[in-house]
């Protein structure tokens, strides 16, 4: 079990706060990690509150206090782009972060992308990179068992939409019901959004701890719907096997 809460909620002042006490929060649970098992398994997060995030692991101090070969990366969810696009949750990661630390290259697993669009022969192609990921993830797990007692990852990140999605598990899309496959291909109702892949419920929840990230106003009201209970929404059903941690800031947390 992690030592954190299992669900516990912080509010901090502002955003700059937010990703002081996360970047804080996130060197203790790595130096946890590897205390424990020799490596920290981390499941990232796009957008640009982890953004912030990454960019303050980056610099001094914060950057000093991680043993960095230990890390192993992945993503909780990406576009179905080719990795150098700007819509690339593995570019801005790189950019903010991975290009200032030490990770080995062999220790970061980017989502396989592509260019082609949103067509049906790209989603046929979204399907293979789904599957070749979980191979990736499976091999990380030491096989392709979850286990409550062993989770696979010790930190998986998240953030919240304003629509109440989190990774690219969308309201009435069929990966809120996908059980078996670890990672699964998302089209939205909006044709011309890119195609996702996304690590799937029960995968995000093998964890030993999980962080929501959530600032600014326009999350207010989801997040409050969210933190209630309110099922109809996606974040508000994952349930990790260890603690849950959301910070947010005052913003995104008045009222």
């Amino acid at each position: 079990m992690s030592n954190v809460h299992r669900h516990a909620v912080e509010v901090v002042p502002d955003a700059a706060s937010l990703a002081t006490r996360a970047a804080e929060w996130l060197i203790e649970q790595i130096a946890h990690a590897v205390q424990r098992r020799g490596r920290a398994v981390i499941a990232l997060s796009g957008g640009s509150t982890p953004k912030a995030v990454f960019a303050r692991l980056a610099q001094h101090p914060w950057r000093d206090r991680i043993e960095w070969n230990a890390l192993h990366l992945v993503w909780g969810d990406e576009r179905f782009v080719a990795e150098g696009d700007p819509a690339s949750n593995a570019r801005m990661t790189r950019e903010a972060l991975l290009d200032h630390v030490d990770v080995p290259a062999s220790h970061v697993y980017p989502i396989p992308g592509d260019a082609g669009g949103a067509t049906d022969e790209a989603f046929e192609r979204a399907h293979v990179s789904a599957e070749l990921y979980a191979t990736t993830l499976h091999a990380l797990n030491g096989g392709d068992r979850l286990h409550d007692d062993k989770p696979l990852f010790d930190v998986v990140m998240l953030g919240l939409g304003e629509d109440g999605h989190t990774a690219s598990l969308f309201p009435g899309t069929l990966a809120l019901d996908e059980r078996d496959a670890w990672v699964v291909p998302v089209r939205t109702d909006n044709a011309t959004a890119p195609i996702r892949i996304t690590l799937t419920y029960p995968v995000l929840e093998s964890t030993h701890a999980l962080l929501f990230l959530v600032s600014g106003k326009a999350k207010r009201a989801i997040a409050q719907r969210v933190l209630g209970g309110d099922e109809s929404l996606p974040a508000a059903r994952i349930q990790p096997v260890g603690g849950m941690l959301w910070i947010l800031d005052q913003d995104a947390a008045a009222g």
